[in-house]
């Protein structure tokens, strides 16, 4: 049944946040037709009003296919909502910037309907995901002397994630970042030391369970844009939902997790 199917499509994405980001955009661009001589939309002032207005609806219908960037749009539409009241009539007499803040705050606020589909695997492969991934956040057992650690991935999807404030580290100061699940997509994690280095691929790795992490330095894209944390310039400390990146660097991780699952590991010793 049609009305079956979007429904079911409706309930993956934040539908309603991003339908009152984009009806808030529209009344700020259809704001200025009304027939009130009070109306004012000249110059730079007009142009930024149809631009405030363009970009909501864009972020709004944005919001439906890639709801991984949806806390990233929702405090966008909110600043863009905000601007609108000094750019555009008002904000669109008002009603404009109202709705385009209660979808800002519902893009921020919605989360999945339900937990990821977890495909059924082996008893053997379960038990053994656990060991495996903590290779993953301590040095390699059998380098000698002291190891250096990074990592690289394509993708990384985070859940209820916190930044905890800059820590103190027998290796130096580091970032402090919690979060109650983190999967980590098509990656590369390098430890080194003093006679040798491994290399371990991995196309999927799922950590769950009070997961905590330990970085010097996080480079990574949100939204195609690039952002680099340091203990020198650390992130804001806003609680985040739901959230993805790309194009990940992390150096010096360490990592602490209840559970763990990986898939398709490699490793290589040079």
């Amino acid at each position: 049944m049609p009305d079956t199917r979007f429904r079911r499509w409706r309930r993956t994405r934040p539908f309603w946040g991003g339908l009152w980001v984009a009806a808030g955009g529209a009344v700020i661009l259809l704001a200025p037709l009304a027939p009130l001589p009070l109306l004012v939309r000249q110059g730079v002032a007009g142009i930024s009003g149809y631009l405030a207005g363009l970009l909501l609806v864009a972020a709004g219908l944005l919001s439906w296919w890639q709801h991984g960037q949806r806390v990233f749009l929702g405090v966008a539409a909110i600043a863009l909502s905000l601007g609108s009241f000094v750019t555009s009539n008002l904000g669109g007499l008002g009603l404009g910037m109202l709705a385009g803040l209660t979808g800002g705050a519902l893009l921020c606020a919605w989360s999945p309907d339900g937990r990821p589909v977890r495909r059924r695997e082996e008893p053997l492969r379960a038990i053994a995901a656990v060991p495996v991934a903590l290779v993953l956040a301590l040095p390699a057992p059998h380098l000698s002397g002291p190891a250096d650690s990074g990592l690289e991935a394509a993708r990384l999807t985070l859940w209820g994630g916190r930044f905890e404030g800059v820590v103190s580290r027998p290796a130096g100061p580091r970032l402090k970042l919690s979060m109650s699940a983190v999967e980590i997509e098509d990656g590369l994690h390098r430890t080194r030391g003093s006679d040798a280095a491994v290399h371990q691929r991995f196309s999927r790795l799922r950590l769950s369970g009070g997961v905590v992490m330990y970085v010097t330095r996080l480079r990574a894209r949100v939204g195609g844009v690039a952002l680099t944390f340091t203990p020198e310039l650390p992130p804001p400390a806003l609680p985040l939902p739901s959230m993805t990146v790309t194009d990940v660097e992390a150096d010096r991780l360490l990592v602490r997790a209840a559970r763990a699952r990986i898939e398709g590991l490699t490793q290589r010793v040079s």
